[in-house]
């Protein structure tokens, strides 16, 4: 728990709406939700109830608001006592697609910091559907899904992430090899919601195949499709990537889920590093491009 977690939670309590405190922060409603699930399971307590009419606070969540402004103080007393330079940090604001962070991982992030360490990164996280516009409106620096509008940014390509089936070891395509497309034709399907480009490219091949699946639960939440896949209620879609994460790998290793290559179309997204056309970039914003670069040449 840091003074950003305590400011977004007072932010919502005060708002009684994660869509609300997104707008003052500009922040995601799912990047909002994330972090309260975050604190949530930090303090090991329920902040918020969800319900079908909204997010309600609980009492945890009224003692918490109640100690919140005198936590935020302590800690800025303890940071200010950390560093005497603290008056010279440069919060470096990046805007990111939704969860490209956990492709990058932890590493990435935290070795720019300890070379930098005057420099402050803060995360802003969006759906794709907003984010080209949010670092317009907003920032300077981002990593969006490709493919970018030149009139508007200057960027250079990082990495592609592929695609792949899910479900669990009881599902009827199991055993095969591979997932043919035209085996989604009337399957049960959880995807990322309207709101990221991947959605749309794969119905876009679904129809191309005239294959019509029924889109059972679509969602910006990985851990849902994960969930969904591993009850057996029908086939998730998600990058590989994400297989690798600790403890999506501990639930393939259990066998509690096992994935597939889709066979008859390549579902990928490809995702650039950008900065807003005819700005100038900040110090921070400057060494991070570099950074960026200097991570792209290494992979190659």
């Amino acid at each position: 728990m840091d003074t950003k977690a305590l400011t977004l939670f007072s932010t919502v309590y005060e708002s009684n709406s994660f869509s609300q405190a997104a707008a003052k922060v500009y922040m995601s409603p799912q990047g909002i939700a994330k972090m309260i699930t975050k604190l949530e399971n930090e303090l090991n307590v329920q902040l918020f109830e969800r319900t079908k009419q909204g997010i309600v606070p609980t009492k945890s969540a009224q003692r918490l608001y109640e100690k919140a402004t005198d936590l935020r103080v302590i800690f800025q007393n303890i940071t200010m006592t950390k560093s005497e330079n603290n008056i010279h940090q440069e919060f470096v604001n990046l805007f990111i697609a939704d969860e490209f962070s956990d492709y990058l991982g932890f590493d990435f992030f935290y070795d720019f910091q300890r070379r930098y360490s005057n420099k402050t990164l803060n995360f802003v996280e969006f759906p794709d559907s907003m984010l080209a516009n949010a670092i317009i409106e907003r920032g300077n620096i981002g990593f969006i899904e490709g493919p970018i509008n030149f009139e508007k940014f200057n960027g250079f390509f990082v990495t592609e992430n592929h695609y792949c089936t899910i479900m669990s070891p009881g599902h009827r395509l199991a055993g095969e090899t591979a997932v043919q497309i035209r085996d989604l034709n009337k399957e049960s399907l959880a995807t990322k919601s309207k709101e990221f480009q991947i959605f749309n490219t794969h119905l876009t091949a679904l129809v191309k195949q005239q294959v019509f699946p029924i889109h059972t639960l679509q969602t910006s939440n990985d851990d849902f499709i994960v969930e969904f896949a591993r009850r057996n209620l029908g086939i998730g879609i998600v990058p590989e990537y994400l297989l690798e994460l600790p403890h999506f790998k501990n639930l393939k290793a259990n066998n509690e889920v096992i994935a597939k290559p889709l066979a008859g179309v390549d579902l990928k997204r490809d995702i650039y590093f950008v900065h807003v056309n005819d700005r100038q970039l900040s110090e921070g914003e400057q060494l991070f491009e570099a950074y960026v670069k200097g991570y792209v040449t290494n992979k190659k």
